[in-house]
């Protein structure tokens, strides 16, 4: 026979009025459960305490992870500042060929990185003045004029000698300073005539 709490705790009523008490008492229908039920309810209210599970693995992947983002992007910035710096201490041909003003910087330039710079721009402006300090340099070089960084065009034409060299430079200058200068190109002059016409002046210079 099943055990109850009726049968457990059942005590003789000493009257009727405790009989009808007790009766009542068990009767009802929140006083109708079991051990285990009493069991399974202080379980359920000890795990509400407990504290989540940390998945210390997946903790350290992720720190691991956001450290590595962090060292690439601090290398990136470095080496991006670097090329900067470098691209910064480069003399450019360029930027030489952009100044007003022809300097010894100029004449201390590469020459076939000059040519070959300006080339690149197909810029017939840049293109010009690069042919023309090349002239210059190989003109002071071969002694023929002396570079000094006031001296205007038509001195450097009045120093050469040479009646032939002197003509053709003349030309040159003229065709030179309205290209650079007046930003007018005249008729028939385009990267090859450029070319063409510095190949026949510095064939001329050695002669000299």
């Amino acid at each position: 026979m099943k055990n109850t709490y009726r049968d457990t705790f059942y005590v003789e009523p000493t009257s009727q009025l405790d009989t009808q008490y007790y009766h009542d008492v068990l009767s009802k229908q929140s006083f109708r459960y079991t051990i285990k039920e009493d069991r399974d309810l202080d379980k359920s209210e000890k795990s509400s305490f407990e504290l989540p599970t940390i998945n210390l693995g997946g903790v350290l992947t992720i720190l691991g992870l956001s450290l590595i983002c962090v060292l690439l992007i601090i290398l990136s910035t470095k080496k991006g500042l670097l090329s900067k710096k470098k691209i910064k201490n480069e003399v450019s041909p360029i930027k030489i060929l952009s100044n007003e003003e022809i300097t010894e910087v100029h004449l201390l330039a590469d020459s076939q990185k000059l040519i070959a710079s300006a080339l690149e721009t197909n810029d017939l402006r840049l293109i010009s003045r690069a042919f023309y300090i090349l002239k210059l340099k190989e003109l002071n070089k071969k002694g023929l004029i002396t570079f000094l960084k006031n001296k205007t065009n038509q001195q450097y034409i009045d120093e050469i000698d040479s009646r032939e060299l002197k003509s053709l430079f003349h030309q040159y200058t003229a065709e030179y300073e309205r290209i650079w200068f007046g930003n007018q190109l005249p008729l028939g002059v385009n990267k090859e005539t450029l070319q063409d016409n510095h190949k026949l002046f510095m064939s001329l210079v050695e002669k000299n």
